[in-house]
């Protein structure tokens, strides 16, 4: 395996992240780079397979069909994937991307710009540094997506964790239009999740999604 290559690093609040990038051999994603991001060590994420961010909007795309110029809040920029499929998919949809990580920001306008084919420059995303919760109460959403840590586990900010409590979730039905929809991104199963979610409203399911050799979960909740 070819070593990896650190590309930059940052510190916020405590927390260590680090941009890494490796020669693969092979092509993907328009290029033979791998990019990583750690968060403490742990693989935050990946650019070899994005699978399960491409259905984050193939699901909002299904929810809000006919709704002719949709406000969509997606809530953690990662690599740019998400943001990318969702410019292509609603062309005429109003997008605001909340990251909380300045560096990532700045990752994806440098190193990882080729990836996302250059997603930030686009007029239609307004990306604004900052927790997602704070656009959240702004209200109005047709579509609510979370891509934010490792879904229900707060891998990088505890205080992520405060998006999946009964709070959070409350706050999002309430900010979504009648026909709106909250997709949430998951590496993994949590049915304590799911249940939260009917607690507080929603007509809540998932769905399984194969992204290379992983399998995640979204979690699909619509106004009852």
């Amino acid at each position: 395996m070819r070593p990896w290559e650190t590309l930059a690093t940052a510190t916020e609040d405590g927390t260590a992240l680090v941009l890494q990038r490796h020669r693969t051999g092979r092509e993907a994603n328009g290029s033979d780079d791998e990019y990583v991001i750690r968060v403490d060590g742990h693989v935050l994420m990946t650019s070899g397979a994005h699978t399960s961010e491409d259905a984050l909007c193939d699901v909002v795309q299904h929810q809000l069909a006919g709704v002719e110029r949709p406000r969509v809040l997606i809530g953690g920029l990662g690599l740019g994937f998400t943001l990318r499929a969702f410019l292509d998919a609603l062309p005429k949809a109003a997008i605001v991307v909340a990251e909380i990580s300045p560096a990532i920001v700045e990752w994806n306008r440098t190193f990882l710009a080729p990836l996302s084919r250059d997603a930030l420059t686009d007029a239609r995303a307004d990306v604004v540094i900052g927790d997602v919760r704070a656009a959240i109460k702004r209200g109005g959403w047709d579509a609510i997506v979370l891509d934010v840590d490792n879904g229900p586990w707060a891998l990088s900010k505890r205080s992520n964790a405060a998006l999946y409590g009964v709070t959070g979730l409350r706050a999002a039905k309430e900010a979504l239009s009648e026909r709106g929809v909250l997709v949430v991104w998951s590496a993994g199963e949590d049915r304590a999740f799911a249940s939260r979610m009917r607690k507080v409203g929603f007509n809540a399911r998932t769905k399984l999604v194969r992204s290379g050799g992983s399998r995640h979960v979204l979690f699909i909740g619509t106004k009852r």
